[in-house]
């Protein structure tokens, strides 16, 4: 049986914050777009949580604002960052936001918007809702099995994980935001240049009554200073969901493994400083804090975007962000090229890299 081929202006393959946005961006746009991920839905782990000003000032301008703000409501009272021995014991010191960011009367003379914090499992369901009503097809279970390109664009082969069913999707542009080990890159062939593998941790979000121990003293990140269970806590939702970081050392043969539930529930009592805690383990992933970046971020029609063309570490929080900002640098152009208000050059404006490859098509960026 021939397989079923569609046609679209754009495909993207991934639905994190990257992706998403650039979907949302270009079918506001008018350009049609399909947007695949492999998971069965939008994230279910917060992972990142802090929006910063550049990042807010996009979605304000897709009148996402007010949507964002208050699915971050529950964080908007976070205001140190936090040093202690132990949650429940000796406080070592803590850091209001206020010394850190512009606020107040200082940032309204620059900008509308400011920092808000937004768990990551919270952004993305806004975002893919407003893909949708703008027009975008998203389909979420379905994978890229493999695409090959020429001068007049992208052919790729989809599979939908639920059927098994395959099917072809021929599009003048493909934006790769498949996520920090992106299998589009290696595809392509671009290095991933840079320091890997600086730190590593398990993410362990969990569930848990912390209010009396933050009551007053409410933080966007905790770090904890003991030798028992080093670590740091970040804020969720305030009152019973949370994340603890608990780095581990390869070198000192450790890995991801050693931290079963049990041990990480065992970790988190320990932080807190309460042996007895009610403590309910949601999932725990391990990751690892990287500074890499592709040395080439567009092959012929294929463009890299957020963690697939590049990683940081955490700090700041410049991941998410600057994923974000990645698509809306490139979704502009694109629809101004596709919607024949600017040449191929503007295009070639969002291939900026650190290196340079041989061209490998006509009108490689």
């Amino acid at each position: 049986m021939t397989m079923q081929t569609s046609n679209i202006p754009v495909l993207i393959v991934g639905g994190g914050p990257a992706g998403l946005t650039a979907a949302v961006l270009l079918a506001r746009a008018n350009v049609p777009v399909m947007l695949v991920e492999r998971h069965l839905g939008t994230s279910i782990h917060p992972r990142a949580r802090g929006l910063n000003i550049r990042t807010m000032e996009i979605f304000r301008g897709l009148g996402l604002e007010g949507a964002i703000r208050e699915a971050g409501q529950a964080l908007a009272q976070s205001r140190y960052m936090l040093f202690v021995e132990t949650l429940a014991g000796r406080e070592i010191r803590r850091v209001p936001d206020d010394d850190l960011v512009l606020v107040g009367d200082q940032l309204a003379q620059i900008t509308p918007c400011n920092w808000i914090q937004c768990a990551q499992d919270e952004l993305e369901p806004i975002l893919a809702d407003a893909a949708r009503s703008a027009g975008a097809d998203l389909r979420f279970n379905t994978e890229l099995v493999s695409f090959t390109q020429n001068a007049n664009g992208v052919t790729a082969t989809l599979l939908d994980r639920t059927s098994g069913v395959e099917r072809g999707v021929d599009a003048q542009y493909l934006i790769a935001a498949d996520g920090a080990k992106s299998p589009i890159r290696e595809m392509l062939g671009v290095a991933f240049s840079g320091r890997g593998g600086i730190e590593h941790y398990v993410n362990a979000y969990f569930q848990a009554d912390l209010r009396a121990y933050v009551q007053d003293r409410w933080f966007g990140i905790c770090f904890v200073e003991n030798e028992e269970s080093p670590g740091l806590f970040l804020a969720v939702n305030n009152t019973d969901r949370w994340l603890f970081n608990i780095e581990y050392s390869p070198t000192r043969g450790q890995s991801a493994a050693d931290y079963t539930p049990e041990r990480c529930i065992d970790l988190i009592r320990k932080a807190v400083g309460v042996p007895d805690l009610p403590v309910e383990l949601i999932s725990a992933l391990p990751w690892e804090a990287d500074a890499r970046v592709a040395d080439q971020l567009c092959v012929g029609r294929v463009f890299l975007v957020g963690d697939a063309a590049h990683v940081m570490p955490p700090a700041g929080g410049f991941g998410l962000n600057t994923g974000v900002h990645d698509a809306h640098n490139l979704a502009w152009k694109l629809a101004a090229v596709l919607n024949h208000t600017a040449d191929a050059a503007l295009r070639r404006s969002c291939a900026t890299a650190l290196h340079t490859i041989p061209d490998r098509f006509p009108g490689s960026c």
